[in-house]
């Protein structure tokens, strides 16, 4: 058994690839259902469940797959394949509305024919999220799927289980798809309330995101002689100051683009951080292709920033976060905000991470502070997510960020996708509903004597069937 700070789904709560509003669930997900195909790090598909998927034209795919299982020996069908992906067309999941783009799916030949609406190049990315995982019939005919049925049941590496006091991922013995000397058993902890650093120091913990708070207080103890191992890069996540639409203050654009235009003016990452954060006034990091000169983000932003306070801004901004933000984001720089000269403002740790969406719904915050988890190799999970979803928090007011994502979708020309994307970067930054501040790492720490990370990037460090034990 290995023991990992990833925090569980309680029994009886929601745990449903259609809606994965946090990233544990997302993580959870990954662990419990098998996909079609994966996505590495350098933006590459592999096959996992499927066996082939053949484009036989710009419209049609042919999927065969493997022989797979779930937990309790049943065998994974063509049929189980086709009701999984109906259900996600049918209602829509959080990073795609796929029935935008498939019109229909059938079995014939031993296969799963998916026939498209339009061209998408996206398609076998969409294939590789865990919104598309494989359900078992007790799964897919439910409206809503809560983590009891992943005990009952699961097509991923794991199934979930519950002993009345702790949970667990329990290895499914019949999964074969990949490596098999992964973990038997993964032990559930919440990261808030523990010292992750702390315990993996002591052996007590296998692996786990380091709060940053704590990460700076215990950097020191580490050396080249420690077991503890540290991933993590500075592009790792965003945090970015938004705008409630649902609020009635801030309605002002002048005042909005004010407060830009001072925290531009007077926000840094001092060098002590810089291993940390990256100042960043666009959304997305060096590494996307979404990425725009400092050139050209100067002559957008040029537009958008103002001379003079206006005569009727606020005495006091007050701007709200969750009250665990500072194990995400870096405290020292969200701090610096309220030393800005000729404005007062006053960061608010208060937000209740599960009341916040509620809350944001009702006009109950005005400004708020996100921290938002990037992902590197596709752009448009970002854009999909922070525009198109359920809960979607950017709006695209003049329809511009839609059009050029279509434009990104329909191109076959790379460099018109890369255009496509920096238009949509662009309108970000026109968009006067967020400031970005910075993007930071999120440090991950592992005991190295408990298990093999060889090969492994943050962006696999929680899929626990990739890990080797020790």
């Amino acid at each position: 058994m290995v023991t990992v700070a990833l925090a569980p789904q309680k029994i009886g709560l929601v745990l449903d690839p259609l809606s994965t509003e946090y990233t544990n669930q997302f993580y959870l997900l990954e662990n419990l259902t098998q996909r079609l195909v994966s996505l590495d790090e350098t933006g590459n598909y592999k096959f996992e469940l499927a066996q082939s998927i053949t484009k036989t034209n710009e419209l049609e795919f042919v999927i065969k797959i493997k022989n797979g299982f779930f937990s309790n020996g049943e065998p994974i069908t063509l049929v189980d394949v086709k009701k999984s992906l109906d259900r996600t067309i049918s209602r829509g999941s959080q990073h795609v509305d796929l029935k935008e783009y498939v019109s229909k799916t059938e079995i014939k030949n031993d296969a799963l024919y998916v026939y498209l609406r339009k061209y998408s190049k996206n398609f076998l990315y969409y294939l590789s999220l865990p919104d598309m995982g494989i359900l078992h019939p007790d799964q897919y005919s439910k409206d809503v799927i809560t983590c009891d049925d992943f005990i009952r049941v699961a097509s991923g590496p794991f199934s979930y289980f519950y002993d009345g006091k702790d949970y667990f991922l329990l290895k499914n013995q019949f999964y074969s798809i990949t490596q098999t000397n992964y973990p038997e058993k993964v032990k559930l902890i919440g990261s808030w309330g523990y010292d992750i650093m702390d315990m993996t120091l002591k052996g007590d913990l296998t692996l786990g995101q380091v709060g940053l708070r704590k990460y700076l207080a215990k950097i020191d103890q580490l050396s080249e002689k420690s077991k503890v191992r540290i991933i993590g890069t500075p592009s790792d996540s965003l945090t970015y100051i938004i705008f409630n639409e649902k609020s009635s203050s801030f309605k002002n654009k002048e005042h909005r683009r004010w407060l830009r235009t001072i925290i531009d003016k007077n926000f840094s990452v001092p060098v002590k951080y810089q291993d940390l954060g990256r100042r960043s006034k666009q959304y997305f990091p060096p590494e996307s292709k979404a990425f725009l000169s400092e050139e050209k983000v100067d002559e957008v932003l040029k537009q958008q920033y103002l001379k003079s306070k206006p005569a009727d801004f606020p005495e006091n901004v007050n701007i709200y976060t969750y009250t665990s933000a500072y194990d995400v984001t870096l405290e020292p720089l969200l701090k610096q905000l309220e030393l800005i000269p000729d404005i007062n403002i006053k960061i608010h740790d208060t937000i209740d991470p599960y009341k916040k969406a509620e809350m944001f719904k009702n006009g109950e915050i005005d400004i708020f502070i996100q921290i938002m988890s990037t992902d590197v190799r596709m752009p448009v999970e970002a854009i999909n997510f922070e525009f198109f979803s359920q809960d979607a928090a950017l709006k695209d007011f003049d329809g511009s960020v839609r059009n050029h994502f279509d434009t990104y979708l329909a191109t076959k020309s790379s460099d018109l996708e890369i255009e496509s994307l920096q238009e949509i970067s662009k309108a970000i930054l026109r968009n006067d509903q967020m400031i970005p501040l910075f993007h930071s790492a999120i440090p991950i720490a592992y005991d190295s004597t408990q298990v093999n990370l060889e090969g492994l990037s943050h962006l696999f460090i929680f899929n626990f069937w990739k890990m080797k034990t020790i």
